[in-house]
């Protein structure tokens, strides 16, 4: 039998499988080694990179998007930059950055905007639940069956005095 510690560490370990699958079939990359989770027998946890949540749902127009982070971005994302070379051919990665968090700061992100679909966080999270969830009923229901018959065995061996 496994542990409802073990069962939530699968779980999480199916979440963050079938979110790289979704990011994949979406043609999108997601922050992976970020992610990490803790479980233990009552709770569970899953952390993420903090821009973890604009894959999601997308980002509004607002104030401007950290330029350092936006810099980040077109670095690990080198076929922008070589894109945006082809028509701007003196582009730094620090001014496409720039121009990239002036257009989301204007109008947000195409997620956001509906232009393209986010991670499917929920959707991948309600798929793995049943598994889970079928997981910590048999885990309960082995503990109440182990306490019942220690129970039954405890009152044989030591009957009450009446």
């Amino acid at each position: 039998m496994a542990s409802n510690t073990d069962a939530l560490k699968q779980f999480f370990l199916r979440t963050i499988d079938g979110l790289i699958k979704d990011a994949q079939a979406k043609n999108q990359k997601i922050p992976v080694a970020s992610i990490r989770f803790e479980a233990d027998e009552l709770h569970g946890r899953m952390f993420a990179a903090d821009y973890f949540q604009y894959l999601v749902t997308g980002r509004g127009p607002s104030k401007f998007p950290p330029p350092d982070k936006m810099t980040e971005f077109v670095e690990a994302n080198p076929d922008l930059l070589a894109r945006a070379k082809q028509v701007f051919k003196y582009l730094t990665a620090q001014q496409l950055g720039f121009l990239i968090g002036r257009k989301i700061a204007r109008e947000g992100t195409d997620i956001y905007q509906g232009k393209k679909p986010g991670i499917d966080l929920l959707g991948v999270m309600d798929e793995n639940m049943k598994i889970l969830l079928a997981e910590l009923a048999k885990n309960e229901a082995v503990k109440i069956s182990t306490d019942l018959q220690r129970l039954i065995t405890h009152e044989q061996l030591h009957p009450a005095n009446n």
